[in-house]
């Protein structure tokens, strides 16, 4: 079974305070926003490719801005906040024996994060679940439309399967959907929590055509949350996304639901569609390597997409030279979205330690594109532009010239814009339609 891509909520506060030298959180009288009874901090320690890190960070406090590889437990030990990307591991070795208080990570996952040990030391994390979701979607129009042209993919035939309709998940089905394209979902969680029809059984999405993967990882006997309608969850501030846990509830169980790890194994591989093509932006655990290989090297499968490795930044050469597309873990590394996970992290550290607002979000000078005819081929002149925009095999090359390099190319990024940041103008109604569909604004009348 597979979870929706990247839910998250909240992990259980003691009610009391203790304030020994590792300072727990309580929660408000009235179940509001939890706060630390011991003050705003005094030395917040952040990545320092957390776009506006400085300036953000610096409006709460003395903030020291460092690369990420230099995020040790030596440099961390007198700070009183953290705030990482998914490159750094936040687990005991980093933390023991430090003062910190509360970790934010300007990212939508927590598989970097020891949540267990986290939670023994009573020390509040937040995250910023949905802060790439349009980049991600963008992400996976681009390759479609990639695979449009370059293997004549027929989209307007093609039925294609969406494992995880959550944030990101929901927004790819929108958006094909918007284009005619049919779709079919599969997303257990969600299926739990509403009768809705859409939502399909995954051995039906083996029958499609292309099947795109948004879930989280998650194995037997995670920590789960039944009460999020995004499926697993890996904890998170109260507060985070508005739903704070009053003082006593835990909203956490622990169990083996929807576990992900190799949903993608040989056996499933075997039973999707002969020549059906698949595409990972979610993580490369989810599928293995091994069968992924062995498909691709067969023929069973015609194509695939990775944005996400199995053993990364560490990449199996042998299966990048086997797929249609291969990038390094940037699907969501638009720099919108970047700056959404700033804010996110910028908002939830506030709130924690009770400070006002000091910081707010650069604004940012909008894209405009006008698309030139392409003759009758409606997804030939939507690639065109979204080329334009976002060159997804530009992209695809730098990886395979240095695939060694997976960690700098990430680091070093391009300011690549959110589709919802380009205006597109089109004088013909039905076409203007079309493109905001797949996510571009269209020009006001």
């Amino acid at each position: 079974m597979a979870g929706s891509d990247g839910g998250v909520r909240a992990h259980p506060l003691k009610k009391e305070c203790s304030k020994n030298e590792h300072e727990r959180d309580c929660l408000e009288a009235g179940g509001r926003t939890t706060r630390s009874p011991c003050g705003p901090p005094v030395k917040i320690v952040v990545d320092e490719n957390i776009p506006h890190a400085a300036e953000a960070f610096g409006a709460l406090r003395t903030v020291q801005a460092v690369p990420a590889e230099s995020i040790s437990p030596g440099l961390i030990r007198d700070a009183d906040a953290l705030v990482v990307r998914s490159v750094t591991p936040v687990s005991r070795s980093l933390l023991e024996g430090s003062r910190i208080r509360f970790v934010a990570s300007a990212t939508t996952g927590f598989d970097h994060m020891d949540v267990d040990y986290l939670n023994s030391r009573g020390i509040a994390f937040a995250a910023a679940p949905g802060c790439n979701a349009e980049s991600v979607a963008d992400y996976v129009m681009a390759a479609l439309l990639a695979l449009h042209r370059r293997k004549k993919v027929q989209l307007d035939r093609a039925l294609v399967g969406i494992v995880g309709s959550g944030r990101i998940g929901g927004r790819v089905a929108q958006r094909l959907e918007g284009l005619g394209v049919k779709t079919l979902l599969n997303d257990p969680p969600l299926a739990r929590q509403t009768p809705d029809s859409r939502f399909r059984p995954l051995d039906d999405l083996m029958a499609c055509d292309i099947v795109t993967l948004h879930t989280p990882l998650t194995q037997k006997n995670q920590w789960t949350d039944p009460s999020c309608p995004q499926g697993p969850a890996h904890s998170v501030q109260p507060g985070i996304d508005g739903r704070p846990v009053p003082a006593g509830e835990s909203r956490l169980t622990q169990g083996d639901v929807d576990a992900t790890f190799h949903l993608f194994d040989e056996n499933r591989i075997a039973r999707m569609k002969s020549g059906s093509v698949l595409i990972n932006t979610a993580r490369g655990g989810v599928v293995d390597t091994f069968a992924l290989k062995k498909a691709l090297q067969s023929g069973r499968l015609a194509g695939a997409v990775l944005d996400v490795w199995e053993g990364e930044p560490t990449v199996d050469a042998e299966l990048l030279a086997l797929v249609d597309l291969g990038t390094p873990h940037i699907a969501g590394l638009s720099w919108d979205g970047r700056v959404n996970g700033t804010v996110m992290a910028y908002d939830a550290l506030r709130r924690h330690f009770g400070v006002p607002p000091g910081w707010t979000r650069p604004t940012h000078s909008p894209v405009v594109v006008r698309p030139q005819p392409c003759g009758d081929d409606l997804f030939g002149l939507l690639e065109n532009v979204v080329r334009g925009v976002y060159d997804i095999e530009k992209d695809d090359r730098e990886f395979r010239a240095k695939t060694g390099s997976f960690n700098a190319l990430r680091d070093d990024y391009f300011k690549r814009r959110d589709f919802s940041a380009v205006t597109v103008v089109e004088a013909d109604a039905k076409l203007k339609k079309k493109w905001m569909s797949i996510g571009f604004q269209g020009e006001k009348s």
